[in-house]
């Protein structure tokens, strides 16, 4: 059954999501590992895997899937340039006067 959890104003956010992140996998690294955490861009996923750092203390750990959602992936825009994959179409720039 899902459950919802709150983090309060006053603490670290990161800081708290690993932390209960890190409790929810009770010790298990492969647990931690299998999970997804959807943020809204990179510089949440740089700082939540520092919060991971903090909150360990340092000590190794296999980190979940963190993936940005609002920005462009551009390891998957230079993928799309290789040869034998077929190339993005993106629409053409709009005018600097538009």
């Amino acid at each position: 059954m899902p459950t919802i959890q709150t983090i309060p104003a006053g603490n670290c956010f990161v800081d708290a999501l690993a932390s209960g992140l890190l409790e929810e996998a009770g010790g298990d690294p492969e647990a931690l590992a299998d999970g997804l955490i959807l943020l809204p861009n990179r510089r949440a996923c740089r700082a939540l895997r520092e919060g991971f750092l903090r909150v360990a203390g340092g000590r190794p750990l296999l980190l979940p899937e963190m993936r940005p959602l609002g920005e462009i992936d551009e390891e998957a825009l230079f993928l799309a340039e290789a040869p034998g994959i077929p190339s993005i179409e993106l629409p053409a720039a709009v005018p600097t006067l538009r």
